[in-house]
């Protein structure tokens, strides 16, 4: 049985080969822009690197196709990425979905099957994997290698194009099939498309719920692209130009500094949308007692005035970068117990929901009472 590799290491792989499981549900509302004069194509042996739920349907996809069509797909192996250790002392270790899938796939193969897997790859396919695939694995595959990425590209090159697309307020989201870059991260040519402007993305929409929009469709692209044969050279690009007035934008690495309120230039839309997508903001408040604590926000709603139950002369403190302090306005609170506050950039910001540094998650009515200071 062969075992799974630490990324950029090569080795042995978990190996999907002549797999058989239910079908992957294919969504037929997609119509990608790709070359539709199909090209001749050896079968694959694919070597599949990807880690979270994004990748595990592109997967499943592929040993769909290698179960319907081996002549195309004839072996899958599987790169994850090791475990992250948590909990008490560190002592467990917390797989990505992409290794429980391949093991479960796997089982099912080998009920079907003792063949020996092929040892070689002629094609990479990278979903979600986060690492640049070094370019000696890439070179050494006859077709390179492939790499979904849910964006309209050039459009949202990165880590985090979803979470960008939902807080800069997009009405709309694409995925690329690109080829893999040797050296950089989505600088690939764009083999297939969604046509612009792309998906609709549902007002109000979370990011679990932008996960199922794009993951289902991503998957039939990719299988959909390998029937065209666009992993076969010469490689045609098919994306779109961005015009000029349109500002295509980065999608980075989210960190710990993006969830921290900034009261001076967020509107209460913006909190609120800052909490759909990271399930949690946080800021420093000064309570009665001077101590200046983290208060994460764990339920915003951006409101109107008719549902606030005025309050006068009271103030929250928040605390800054460097100790700056400044100051803003307690509008009010709810009859549900949220507590209303005035955002300097605009908009009335309910907080129903907050954790305050050491305590338990509470109704922000109950929890702030020490952090409602006296207006000066």
């Amino acid at each position: 049985m062969a075992s799974f590799s630490r990324p950029c290491i090569a080795p042995s792989f978990t190996s999907l080969h002549r797999l058989s499981y239910t079908r992957l549900t294919r969504s037929l509302s997609l119509q990608s822009r790709f070359c539709s004069n199909a090209k001749a194509s050896k079968p694959l042996d694919i070597l599949f690197y990807g880690s979270d739920q994004f990748s595990c349907a592109s997967l499943r996809a592929l040993a769909d196709e290698q179960a319907a069509n081996p002549a195309l797909v004839r072996s899958i192996n599987v790169v994850v990425r090791p475990g992250k250790p948590f909990g008490r002392g560190m002592k467990r270790t917390r797989e990505v979905p992409l290794k429980t899938l391949a093991q479960e796939l796997l089982k099912k193969k080998k009920k079907k099957t003792n063949a020996k897997p092929p040892t070689a790859y002629n094609l990479i396919v990278a979903v979600s994997f986060g690492l640049l695939i070094p370019s000696r694995l890439i070179c050494a595959a006859e077709y390179g290698g492939l790499n979904l990425h849910p964006s309209m590209l050039p459009d949202f090159r990165g880590a985090a194009p979803l979470h960008h697309t939902l807080l800069q307020g997009r009405k709309h989201i694409g995925i690329s099939l690109q080829t893999l870059h040797e050296t950089s991260f989505d600088r690939g040519t764009i083999l297939a498309q969604t046509p612009f402007p792309g998906l609709p993305v549902p007002e109000n929409c979370t990011l679990a719920e932008l996960y199922d929009i794009v993951t289902a469709p991503a998957a039939a692209m990719l299988v959909d692209g390998l029937r065209a044969g666009v992993h076969v050279s010469p490689h045609r690009h098919v994306g779109w130009t961005p015009p000029a007035d349109y500002t295509v934008r980065e999608a980075r690495r989210l960190g710990k500094t993006d969830g921290c309120v900034d009261w001076a230039r967020w509107t209460a839309e913006q909190v609120e949308r800052r909490v759909r997508v990271l399930g949690t903001v946080w800021t420093v408040l000064r309570n009665d007692k001077a101590q200046k604590l983290r208060v994460q926000l764990t339920q915003v709603e951006n409101v109107e005035e008719d549902v606030v139950v005025p309050i006068e002369g009271k103030r929250v403190v928040i605390v800054g970068e460097g100790g700056a302090e400044n100051s803003v306005v307690v509008r009010g609170g709810t009859i549900d117990g949220g507590i209303v506050l005035e955002m300097s950039a605009g908009g009335l910001l309910k907080v129903q929901k907050v954790k305050v540094e050491g305590k338990t998650e509470g109704v922000a009515a109950n929890s702030l009472v020490p952090f409602q200071l006296k207006m000066p």
